[in-house]
């Protein structure tokens, strides 16, 4: 992780208030403040990824994707729960029944279960106090005459409708010697890979708040092209290439590159109706106060957008101002 550390502490207290036997956290920098945050929390292990924890693995892989794998597979070794999921610091779990009993009721063949995800939108006009928010919209299906109607040429800037990606994650068996890449499990090659059995969960959604506000998403947007063209970066999925192509072009404009970012992801109510007859919304109450509360008490977590996007200035502006983005 390389976050603000308000994000870190309201990702690992959920995750912990919903009964996670443990919480593997891999920081990208070692001095991150944020690890001494959470460091010593009951459950919770803290990986400070410096230069000997990367000696011992080989090498640094420079694509950070490169890196979440190595650090999931690293958690998979390490782990004493039955299953292991990776999620990045803007995907919660979302659980409508109890995911442990449904885990404990897998087949014993299965080596992955499935989650669904959702991608957070906004309604137009909407304050939220925090990033996060309790509307959400679901994948399209097999409706790619729809997806056109609902956002026009922009589609094409989607998987499925959704910015970010519409596969989901997975939960993996803590079994064998397993690869956990970011979506699912590998095996220790192609026909390992291919005989893994899946299932899919009915108890639990994965709630993705792919960007945590349009400062945020536009950043996510501008490392990844930076990881593509300067660090032999893995290369984006179609949609999101054309994401990239379209914030880097318009960077230095900030007011364009956020017009993109609400035509994507802001709602007015004609189209949360459309949504909704498709059966393409999800909303639920997400609240991480209680769990933080419960986790990190007593102390003053700032969760509102300005402080997250005064984070993103203070940490990541000198690249952002390299594609002509300054606040």
């Amino acid at each position: 992780m390389d976050e603000p550390p308000a994000l870190v502490q309201a990702w690992v207290a959920w995750h912990l208030a919903l009964g996670a036997k443990e919480v593997f956290v891999y920081f990208d920098r070692p001095d991150d403040p944020a690890a001494d945050l959470i460091e010593g929390t009951p459950r919770v292990h803290v990986t400070r990824c410096d230069a000997a924890y990367w000696e011992a693995k080989g090498r640094r892989p420079d694509p950070h994707q490169s890196r979440q794998l190595r650090n999931g597979t690293d958690a998979f070794h390490r782990t004493q729960a039955a299953w292991l999921l990776h999620l990045d610091a803007d995907e919660y779990l979302w659980c409508e029944s109890d995911l442990a009993q449904e885990l404990s009721e897998q087949e014993v063949e299965v080596d992955f279960v499935r989650l669904r995800n959702v991608e957070r939108i906004y309604r137009v006009g909407e304050a939220a106090p925090t990033i996060f928010g309790d509307a959400f919209r679901k994948p399209l299906k097999g409706q790619p005459e729809r997806g056109a109607e609902l956002f026009g040429p922009d589609f094409l800037m989607t998987s499925r409708g959704l910015t970010g990606h519409s596969v989901g994650k997975s939960i993996t068996r803590v079994r064998g010697d397993r690869k956990i890449a970011i979506h699912k499990p590998r095996g220790q090659n192609k026909a390992e890979t291919e005989a893994l059995v899946r299932s899919f969960s009915s108890s639990t959604t994965l709630l993705h708040f792919d960007g945590l506000t349009p400062l945020n998403w536009i950043y996510k947007l501008l490392r990844k092209a930076h990881s593509i063209s300067d660090e032999g970066g893995i290369a984006a999925s179609p949609h999101r290439q054309k994401q990239l192509d379209a914030v880097v072009a318009k960077a230095h404009d900030p007011a364009t590159a956020t017009d993109l970012h609400d035509r994507l992801k802001v709602v007015d109510e004609t189209r949360m109706s459309e949504l909704l007859w498709l059966g393409l919304t999800y909303e639920v109450p997400f609240d991480v106060t209680a769990a933080l509360a419960e986790v990190f008490p007593r102390q003053d977590i700032d969760l509102s957008p300005a402080a997250i996007d005064a984070w993103l200035w203070a940490q990541k502006g000198d690249l952002m101002r390299r594609y002509g983005l300054d606040g």
